[in-house]
């Protein structure tokens, strides 16, 4: 086999590779003649490196491989802000909060077109029912998925932050109104317990040192989503989190994902979008030796489309 092709190097990186392709088989068509199944029964260095090289002209797998990747910590694993939290609650009765990790473009929104809230939309029915197809609903599906946009749009909520449905005009269940006025717009954050790509050395931005990290771009289009999606690229589609105070033997606290698709066991997934460069405190994050999936949840569960 041609030394280009030599990017798996232990067993560790055997088995990350299989599990990259398995997950990414729905999203490309490099294996197209190949089922899950069969790809399953397949082990091995020599199986591993072949399929590799198979797969090199499309890039993704070696980027995945290669690239730097960084995990975002949860609020239990950050000194102080636990403690922040308990004294300072706003609610005492509620025992959870959203993850959210701020970054440099915190409050820097990103006005959504009716292409990219139909990218995150769909997203979100593909995370539920494992297709992209909002025709393929029926009216009862529709009117769930109807109900679990605007409560994740909502004005209120972390994403959109005073940007949403009630004074913005959303085009996902055509009964806006505000049609005419500013769509809907998504703020510049992460959630606890997901994963990104962080992409230069360590600067000092606003006080702060901090990564740089990749995001969507929202001054274009939205990628296609058979390739860039919640599955192929989690670290763009962000799993919405909630850290609880129960605490675990381990010292850990719970986790849970956003309730908004919980009657489909689904993860509740946002756009890792920006406008311009963002960066993330180093403080915030682990960098990790390579590419994971990411279980944001504690303890893992098991959601819809990666059983």
């Amino acid at each position: 086999m041609n030394s280009d092709y030599q990017l798996v190097k232990s067993l560790n990186d055997i088995m990350s590779l299989f599990f990259l392709l398995d997950r990414n088989l729905m999203a490309t068509n490099f294996l197209s003649n190949l089922n899950r199944r069969d790809f399953l029964k397949l082990s091995g260095t020599l199986a591993g490196g072949y399929l590799l090289a198979a797969c090199q002209e499309n890039g993704m797998l070696a980027g995945l491989l290669n690239d730097q990747w960084a995990f975002c910590l949860h609020d239990y694993q950050l000194t102080g802000v636990w403690d922040h939290d308990r004294k300072y609650r706003t609610h005492p009765k509620k025992k959870a909060k959203p993850e959210t990790v701020t970054t440099f473009l915190k409050d820097k929104f990103v006005e959504l077109t009716p292409n990219w809230q139909w990218f995150w939309y769909r997203n979100l029915i593909y995370c539920a029912f494992g297709h992209f197809d909002e025709s393929k609903l029926n009216k009862g599906q529709t009117q769930d998925m109807h109900k679990a946009w605007l409560w994740m749009t909502k004005g209120t909520e972390m994403v959109t932050n005073r940007h949403g449905p009630k004074t913005h005009w959303e085009v996902i269940t055509g009964e806006s109104k505000n049609k005419g006025k500013e769509y809907i717009a998504h703020d510049g954050l992460l959630a606890g317990g997901n994963i990104i790509k962080i992409t230069g050395e360590k600067i000092s931005k606003g006080g702060q040192v901090m990564y740089p990290f990749e995001s969507m771009d929202g001054s274009k289009p939205p990628p296609d989503i058979n390739n860039i999606n919640v599955e192929t690229r989690p670290d763009l589609l962000q799993r919405a989190t909630i850290s609880h105070f129960e605490q675990f033997d381990d010292k850990t606290s719970r986790v849970d994902p956003f309730p908004h698709l919980g009657k489909y066991n689904a993860h509740t997934v946002f756009l890792n979008i920006s406008i311009g460069q963002n960066y993330v405190p180093v403080n915030r994050v682990k960098l990790l030796e390579g590419y994971e999936t990411p279980n944001p949840y504690n303890p893992p569960r098991t959601m819809n489309f990666a059983k």
